[in-house]
This record gives structure tokens, sequence and C-alpha cells, in this order.
């Protein structure tokens, strides 16, 4: 063994030390790790490539190690480029390169805040799969993952460049749609449905295949002031509701910031008009 193979080894297992040690204070303090982790460490006698089959092999990507070995400015340079990359990382999906959930929680507090502040409507759309565990039971989780990609880069197409789409967990997606009114929002829906019915996934071991998807979504007017995570649970409702009525549709839970008493008052009113008009007033 030389010395290039000895240091290689020996920064495997300091590294395996390390996790093990970080992992028991994780689960001893209960600490939240979902942001990631990450351990940087001097390495001399290393070169990058060298240091990058290693976190390959220990399967610790999010683990960077700085190599000090010889002309140490092209490692300090992929040093900073790989923090820039984690950053982005750390907005996005590892699977489908879509935003996460944290990112997409973020995005629909700046778009209300937006809408509450410009009254320009926003439409919040939940994209579910249809009997996905189904697909993943009978074809594997590899097969899974591929239909999730290729949904993914389907929303991509039928979306706007203003739009943001993520994965918020599982199957579900989540759209969200600024400048647009409850109608544009239901329209919206009903063109992603169609579009992901009609994808035709292959399989060499199990054949060709379609997969279906319920769509519930809601609109935001900024006429009053909401809690985000309200806006996202009427989506969330609405989706539940096209579960149960049968699956593959769009269901909307309508305006969720309407003043409903305003309305039935402005109903009965113009109710009233048009009986007056025609002559059904009750003579007293």
């Amino acid at each position: 063994m030389d010395k290039k193979e000895s240091n290689v080894k020996k920064i495997e297992e300091e590294l395996r030390i390390i996790q093990k040690k970080l992992e028991e204070i994780i689960d001893k303090n209960g600490l939240n790790t979902k942001q990631g982790l990450v351990v940087f460490r001097p390495a001399c006698g290393a070169s990058i490539e060298e240091i990058k089959k290693l976190i390959q092999k220990t399967m610790l990507y999010e683990w960077n190690v700085l190599s000090l070995s010889g002309d140490i400015v092209p490692t300090v340079l992929t040093f900073f480029e790989n923090l820039e990359q984690l950053k982005i990382l750390a907005k996005k999906d590892p699977l489908t390169g879509l935003l996460n959930r944290k990112q997409l929680n973020e995005v629909v507090t700046i778009e209300v805040e937006r809408c509450y502040r410009t009254k320009q409507p926003l439409c919040i759309l939940f994209v579910d799969l249809d009997d996905f565990k189904k697909i993943n039971d009978t074809m594997g989780h590899d097969v899974g993952d591929k239909v999730l990609i290729e949904v993914a880069n389907n929303l991509k197409t039928q979306c706007r460049k203003t739009d943001s789409i993520g994965r918020y967990g599982g199957e579900e997606f989540v759209i969200v749609l600024p400048s647009t009114s409850l109608v544009q929002g239901e329209l919206t829906g009903e063109r992603i449905r169609n579009s992901i019915k009609n994808i035709e996934f292959e399989n060499k071991e199990h054949g060709s295949f379609r997969v279906t998807c319920s769509i519930g979504l809601c609109c935001y007017k900024g006429r009053k002031k909401i809690d985000p995570e309200f806006l996202l649970k009427q989506a969330d409702k609405a989706l539940y509701e096209a579960k149960n009525k049968g699956k593959d549709r769009v269901v909307s839970a309508g305006i969720v910031d309407i003043d409903l008493k305003s309305v039935e008052k402005m109903i009965r009113v113009n109710s009233e008009e048009k009986n007056f008009l025609f002559g059904k007033t009750k003579q007293k």
C-alpha cells in the first residue's frame, strides 16, 4: 500500500468514525437533519478525483472534503463551486429537480404577500398521482421513480416560467400560479390532468402503461390577509374531494378569501330587484 492509498484509507476511516459519532449525537438529542449536514475536512495527500471517488464509495454525498495537497487553488475553487451547488440542492427535490417542500412553502408565503399587496389573483394546485402505490408494489420503486421524473418534466412543459412547481411529498406535487384567476386555474388543472393521462410509460417487464392524477385547487384574491398554510390546506381538501369522487378529475375549493355573507346579501338584493321589476312583490 503506497502513501496515497494509505492517506485515502485513513480519510475513509475517519469519515466513518465521524459519521457514527454524529449519528449518535443526532439520535440522542432528537435533532432535525432534514436540511442536510455538511462536514468539511482538510485532507493532505489526496487529489480531488480520489476524494470524489471516496465520497461516492462511502455514499457520503452531503460531505465535502478539502484537499490541501500540491496547488490548493484549484481545490479551493472546486470547494466554493461545491458550496454553491449545495445551496441549489438545498432548494431542490433530489429525484425530480423540482422545488422541495420547504422551498415551496417559502414561495407560497412570498406569493400570498404579493397577492395581498397587488390584488392580482393567485392559484394553488395540488396534483396527486392516482394509485401510485400499485406501481411501486407491482413494478418496483425504480419504475415508480421514473414515473415521478417523467411527470415532473411534463409539469414543466405545462407551466409558465413565472409559475413554481415542487414535489410536496411522495407522488404529490404543488403548482403555484401567480396572476391566475380561478377560471384560469381550473383550465390549467384540466390541461395538466389530460397531459399526464396521455403520457405512455414503457417498461420491458410490464409493457406500456399510463397513469391518471387527481387535482385540487383554490384561488386567493388578496381581499384580506390569510395564513399561507390555510391556502395550501384548502387546495389539499379539494384534492381529497377529487379522490373521493372517483379520481382522475379536477375539484376546486373556489376563492378562499371571499366574504360569503356579502355575496348572500348581494344575491338577495338582486332577487328582490328582479321580483319588483317583474311585478312579483307581495301586495300588502
